[in-house]
């Protein structure tokens, strides 16, 4: 994990309305990411997204963010499958 002040991490973490140590173990486990160059800290549009739908997961199941974002993986994969499978059904036999 890259090394953030603690201070700014703090003010991140009110600024989105999250728990500071959500958001150090979602950090830790390199499921969200910070630009380094970012000042203030700040999260991109995505990046903001997966947090939202970790910590709804994290809530909902009370489960921790690693196995939230596995959930969240998965999860992702299946719309991509069902997507690619809605795709080739509706393409022109040969």
């Amino acid at each position: 994990m890259q090394t953030y002040d603690p201070i700014e991490l703090e003010d991140l973490s009110r600024r989105l309305h999250l728990d500071i140590g959500f958001l150090l173990a979602c950090l830790e486990s390199s499921d969200v990411t910070i630009s380094a160059d970012a000042r203030p800290l700040e999260l991109d549009h995505a990046m903001l997204h997966r947090l939202r739908r970790l910590q709804r997961l994290c809530e909902t199941f009370q489960i921790d963010p690693l196995i939230a974002a596995l959930l969240l993986d998965r999860t992702e994969q299946i719309n991509q499958l069902v997507q690619e499978n809605r795709r080739l059904r509706r393409a022109k036999p040969l």
